[in-house]
């Protein structure tokens, strides 16, 4: 598999008019109203029952998967997320949380391995990578992506971004991959036919958390293709 190259740059967001991206701290997430299902997100705390995360602490939003009230044409490839970062006052809560969502993973890694591939908008990977560089890419063995955590946050967080990890986090951050596969999960309207991605991997979905020991966050991510 290709070792992705560590790049430093400025993290550039796509915010549109189609899709705006939407930064709240302490946000009360309301349910049903993303694009992407419930169902591959069920263990995000909004949408269990509420004594089950009452020690976390909503301290970041970032989604840009909306519905939208008229009908949508995507002219390039996007990917849409949904993002939000707990902070636990209470260590031992935070490790009880953990140590559930560790049980319930289908894969664990460090956020500093390279054995794994990033999923991003078109415009953003064509900034990273020249198209011969992604087309291999696409065509090795991928058995799931994570998100490109530079281009899903968007203003300052409890931790720095990390330009030498493949996905952005810090090298402390440990990740459990909870829900993926290569399947529709969004409607037909928000998928586009990117010619770059093969056959088997055109459409997908993400999700899973990464957590930080030293700082007691958690960070719940899914992103649908």
């Amino acid at each position: 598999m290709i070792k992705l190259n560590p790049l430093k740059y400025t993290v550039l967001i796509l915010v549109t008019s189609l899709f705006a991206s939407c930064v709240t701290p302490e946000l009360d997430i309301p349910r049903n109203n993303f694009v992407i299902p419930d169902s591959i997100m069920s263990f995000f705390p909004h949408l269990q029952d509420s004594s089950k995360h009452s020690s976390g602490k909503l301290v970041d939003a970032f989604y840009n998967s909306e519905p939208l009230d008229k009908p949508y044409i995507p002219s390039e490839f996007e990917v849409l997320y949904i993002c939000l970062i707990y902070k636990y006052d209470s260590d031992q809560l935070y490790l009880n949380r953990k140590n559930d969502l560790r049980l319930k993973s289908k894969r664990n890694l460090a956020s500093e391995e390279s054995e794994y591939n990033i999923i991003s908008s078109e415009e953003h990977l064509l900034k990273l990578y020249s198209i011969n560089d992604l087309v291999q890419i696409f065509n090795l063995n991928n058995d799931f992506f994570l998100p490109n955590f530079r281009e899903v946050f968007q203003q300052y967080l409890p931790f720095d971004l990390n330009d030498n990890t493949n996905c952005g986090l810090p090298a402390d951050f440990q990740i459990y991959v909870l829900e993926h596969d290569f399947a529709n999960v969004i409607e037909e309207s928000y998928a586009y036919n990117w010619n770059l991605l093969p056959e088997s991997i055109k459409q997908g979905y993400t999700s899973g958390v990464a957590v930080n020991d030293s700082k007691a966050l958690i960070v719940y991510w899914a992103v649908a293709w």
